[in-house]
């Protein structure tokens, strides 16, 4: 998780170090405002030379698709499956980000 301000290089060390192909983006009351990813840092990295000090916010994807803590694994599948997503972002009833499933964790929860 990162705050929206952060630059896009600090954005990708967090990343890097959480093993992680993508980054929940939170404003400074810690509600959810949008997903850096991976593949939102090689859509901009061509085209903007200045992307590294860039902060997250202009390079996020907004309104990230998101999951409720209380959901059902079924609902993830649903959701991996109609969106071809890698990563859903987990959060609470205040639109807090709490945690994050990746498309990988499912097979080895063998409910797939």
């Amino acid at each position: 998780m990162a705050e929206e301000h952060l630059p896009v290089k600090e954005a990708l060390l967090v990343m890097t170090r959480a093993k992680s192909g993508s980054l929940s983006v939170v404003n400074a009351r810690g509600k959810l405002t949008g997903v850096f990813t991976d593949g939102d840092f090689r859509r901009h990295m061509a085209g903007d030379e200045g992307l590294l000090s860039r902060p997250l916010k202009s390079v996020m994807t907004r309104h990230p698709i998101c999951i409720r803590e209380d959901a059902l694994a079924a609902e993830a599948l649903k959701i991996f499956d109609e969106r071809n997503i890698d990563d859903l972002i987990v959060v609470n009833a205040s639109r807090e980000p709490v945690g994050l499933v990746d498309s990988q964790d499912l097979p080895k929860l063998k409910i797939m």
